[in-house]
């Protein structure tokens, strides 16, 4: 016994070296880091897997609890369907062409009936929007409006067209 104490001070023994019991307990805490960082990853894994199905169905709870009957502003329309083109009443693809009063009047398309045929049916490099827009390749290949949507833009281009359109 003594020479297994030889040269360590009296009432310490090699099992109880200093800062041992500092390192035993960093090692515990990094043990309950790596468990704690599993167990974050375990959760992290299972809500990827939900999240996609929680989407889903908050979409449907929306689409569910929207009125059914209630249809899209006319603006909401322009910007989804025109204001590729269109925006702020002008044309990128013809500046002759715009929705502007003079550009429509001196294209004939200054009432709303004549925009809602164009509307409909397609002009020149403009595609048809009509349900029954035909020949296939003159239409959009996007979704088709409702007549009454298509009535509601017609007056809705006039009316910005009339009032000179905000300015881009």
């Amino acid at each position: 016994m003594l020479a297994a104490t030889a040269g360590v001070p009296h009432g310490r023994c090699c099992a109880f070296r200093p800062g041992a019991r500092r390192a035993s307990r960093v090692a515990a805490v990094a043990v309950d880091r790596r468990e704690d960082a599993a167990a974050a990853t375990a959760t992290q894994q299972r809500v990827a897997a939900v999240a996609p199905w929680l989407c889903r169905l908050a979409a449907a709870a929306l689409v569910l609890a929207a009125p059914a009957a209630q249809a899209d502003s006319p603006a909401i329309v322009f910007e989804r369907s025109c204001s590729g083109c269109h925006t702020g009443g002008g044309n990128i693809v013809r500046r002759d062409a715009t929705l502007r009063l003079e550009d429509l009047q001196r294209n004939g398309l200054d009432d709303t009936q004549a925009l809602f045929d164009v509307i409909y049916s397609g002009r020149g490099s403009m595609p048809g929007f009509g349900q029954e827009c035909a020949p296939r390749g003159k239409c959009t290949f996007g979704p088709r409006l409702a007549d009454d949507d298509i009535r509601a833009l017609a007056e809705f281009v006039k009316q910005n067209a009339d009032a000179g359109w905000p300015p881009s």
